[in-house]
């Protein structure tokens, strides 16, 4: 019977728990900055929440202003146009007169 010599090539039961080991460590970073308290995905959420509640103002001030000019219109003394109102365009925010 003949033994087989151990010097055959390939890859190694301890490489393969290294490499796995590090592919875990990978993930576990990974995941902390995606869910994490300060990760991506927090961050997102605070700046939706930031660029609606600028939204939010931005519509407040053009009707506050376009009620100014309507009621000026009633009165008989307009200051401005509706079109020369200014309204700060917020991207994916659409106001229209």
């Amino acid at each position: 019977m003949r033994i087989k010599e151990s010097n055959e090539k390939g890859v190694t039961m301890l490489a393969l728990v290294i490499t796995i080991i590090v592919l875990l460590l990978l993930a576990g970073v990974t995941i902390h900055f995606v869910f994490g308290k300060n990760g991506i995905l927090s961050n997102a959420q605070e700046a939706k929440e930031k660029m609606m509640e600028e939204a939010s103002k931005e519509e407040e001030l053009y009707v506050k202003n376009f009620e100014n000019w309507i009621n000026g219109v009633v009165n008989g003394t307009p200051s401005t146009s509706p079109s020369d109102i200014e309204v700060v365009s917020t991207p994916g925010v659409q106001i229209t007169p």
